[in-house]
């Protein structure tokens, strides 16, 4: 059984998609699975996806037709077999102890989600421009802790890229990304649904994501 299970959903990324998925295999803590969804790309990304799973027997392929980021997801949570769940965008990457710093937090601390900092870099009419998720401190959220800094954690960051998730908590209260939802906020809705249930959340202040941005 991986400890962590990575989703990553797949669409016409077949110029980015080998930086994102080598920056999961080059993570420090290697008991992971990655799970790619080839969402119905039009592009050579299904092949890219089927070459690196002919690579490495930790990856797994799914080819659906084109139904959006929501139902992708949704794709990989369904099959996904990891104690825990992180999730990447196909043109993001990560950082090489993502897996092994959060898992070790979230077994620590028996928590339900851990969540971390990220840096945005975007890239905007030739100019590179950077910013990173608020400073914030180190804490353990349990109980009822997790309502009253609700509105903190969601200055963090409302983004589900920046977790680690518990996926027994998915799994006892049929939790999924609301597929009507096609434009924005999903991620929003998946982490309230996550803080409702969770009896503890870790906050850990260190950037381990890089969110990139293009024209």
């Amino acid at each position: 059984i991986p400890k962590v299970s990575v989703i990553m959903p797949v669409y016409n990324a077949e110029k980015y998609l080998p930086e994102a998925i080598e920056s999961i295999l080059q993570q420090t803590l290697t008991a992971f699975e990655l799970i790619l969804i080839d969402d119905g790309s039009k592009d050579s990304s299904g092949l890219i996806c089927d070459s690196y799973a002919a690579k490495d027997n930790r990856i797994r392929v799914v080819h659906k037709e084109n139904g959006g980021i929501c139902s992708a997801r949704n794709a990989g949570l369904r099959i996904a077999e990891g104690e825990y769940l992180a999730f990447c965008d196909n043109d993001d990457k990560y950082l090489p102890n993502l897996l092994k710093d959060n898992y070790e937090l979230a077994k620590e601390y028996n928590a339900d989600v851990v969540r971390f900092k990220r840096k945005r870099i975007a890239y905007t009419d030739g100019r590179k421009i950077v910013s990173t998720t608020p400073a914030f401190r180190f804490a353990v959220l349990r109980g009822e802790e997790i309502a009253r800094n609700y509105l903190s954690m969601s200055g963090i960051s409302i983004t589900i890229w920046n977790g680690l998730y518990r996926r027994n908590l998915m799994t006892d209260n049929n939790i999924f990304f609301p597929t009507e939802m096609r434009y924005g906020q999903e991620d929003a809705w998946f982490n309230l649904c996550y803080y409702e249930k969770a009896e503890c959340i870790v906050l850990n202040p260190n950037v381990y994501y890089y969110w990139l941005q293009r024209d």
